[in-house]
């Protein structure tokens, strides 16, 4: 089978979800016995060499440039029915790259990684009856809309609200012009379905490769530091951490004052390089992710906005970590709470959840076993990657496996 898998950037470095989730389709199509033709948009922010994917795929890039405009934003904003978060991805030169491509290839599958390439249907449909799966990685309305309804500054707080209904459109108007989406949870698939998708539909998650569930389990006991790994450039971890600051941790520190929290990852602002909280360490971006995480027994993810699925949770589930986090931290995970991870929504739960595992290594332990054997079973990258070709199927693709 030959894949066209079209990204929004080259995902790499694996430093966040979305590379990991995009690599490893990759690299695992390839590992199946797939050709692999990579299509990316070369982002001035998230800039690399087409070099670091030739292993497992064909590369082929476009640069452009996708920095954020007050004055665009604003502009957006009253004349374009396009969101600005997606505007900002098209560009004239990328679709004539896919229409070549598609030309020379003649893909079986054509993915779509993320709802930011939906702005290429058309241009894939003038030259392709291939068909083009959504990889949703996310409803991407649910983000925005939870980000605006825990804005406090009120202008903010419109512009957000705004922007979500635009993406809710755009989301709307768009999925059916696909042949088929891999949903990234069951929860997702669902609202496809209920916006009236009427192809094909399945979900596949965010696995883990083996590195992760090879490494030893490691427990510090007595607990003296908490961590945090994940995305300091993204909203919802941001505001998520914030609110936990403000609202858990400065009671949780009266009562353990030597307990450390250690917080970790890339780009971080001024604003959270500067944040002043007793026992707080902000990192920012560390060179190995799985060196940092081992450190901790006890890992927190307070999420009050967000959707489709957290990569560093699963990944810290497979190192048998015990977890905190919210209803939205878990979605797209199917966990149960106290028994592989647990779950926190109001500032009491999440004191009451802190204090229950800070004092008991026996509950930690647990939860890690427990975590580890769970993302063993259902979360293991092959599996995933021969899911979402069977899934493929389907549209008569035959794989050269």
């Amino acid at each position: 089978m030959t894949l066209l898998q079209i990204t929004n950037r080259i995902p790499y470095p694996l430093t966040d979800g979305g590379a990991i989730a995009v690599y490893n389709v990759t690299k695992y199509m390839h590992l199946a016995g797939n050709k692999v033709i990579l299509a990316s948009l070369n982002t001035n922010k998230h800039y690399q060499e087409p070099s670091v994917m030739e292993e497992f795929a064909e590369v082929h890039t476009t640069n452009i440039k996708t920095d954020l405009s007050l004055l665009n934003a604003v502009s957006n904003l009253f004349f374009s029915s396009i969101p600005y978060n997606i505007q900002r991805f098209l560009s004239q030169e990328f679709s004539e790259l896919l229409q070549k491509l598609i030309q020379k290839y003649n893909p079986d599958i054509i993915q779509l990684e993320g709802l930011h390439l939906c702005l290429y249907i058309h241009a894939i449909q003038s030259v392709s009856k291939a068909p083009i799966i959504l990889r949703a990685h996310n409803v991407e309305f649910e983000i925005w809309e939870r980000l605006a309804k825990n804005e406090k500054n009120l202008l903010k707080k419109l512009y957000l609200k705004n922007l979500s209904k635009k993406i809710r459109k755009f989301e709307i108007d768009h999925i059916n012009l696909l042949d088929g989406i891999i949903a990234i949870s069951s929860k997702d698939a669902k609202q496809f379905l209920e916006w009236g998708f009427k192809g094909p539909i399945t979900y596949v998650p965010v696995g883990v490769s083996e590195k992760w569930l090879s490494q030893p389990l490691i427990f510090e006991e007595p607990i003296k530091k908490i961590g945090f790994l994940g995305s300091l450039e993204w909203l919802p971890n941001v505001q998520g951490l914030e609110w936990f600051l403000n609202n858990i941790w400065l009671e949780f520190h009266k009562n353990f004052p030597k307990i450390e929290l250690h917080i970790a990852g890339r780009n971080p602002s001024k604003k959270v390089l500067n944040w002043n909280y007793p026992n707080v360490k902000i990192h920012g971006e560390v060179p190995d992710a799985l060196k940092f995480l081992q450190q901790f027994s006890l890992l927190i993810v307070p999420l009050l906005s967000g959707s489709g699925m957290r990569v560093k949770v699963i990944e810290s589930m497979a190192l048998g970590k015990c977890i905190i986090t919210s209803n939205v931290g878990a979605e797209g995970i199917e966990i149960e709470n106290k028994k592989n991870i647990l779950i926190a929504d109001t500032p009491q739960e999440w004191l009451n959840m802190l204090n229950l595992a800070v004092q008991n290594m026996n509950i930690i332990k647990e939860i890690g076993f427990n975590a580890r054997s769970f993302v063993k079973e259902h979360y293991q990258w092959e599996n995933l990657v021969c899911k979402m070709i069977n899934f493929y199927q389907q549209f008569n693709v035959l794989q050269n496996a």
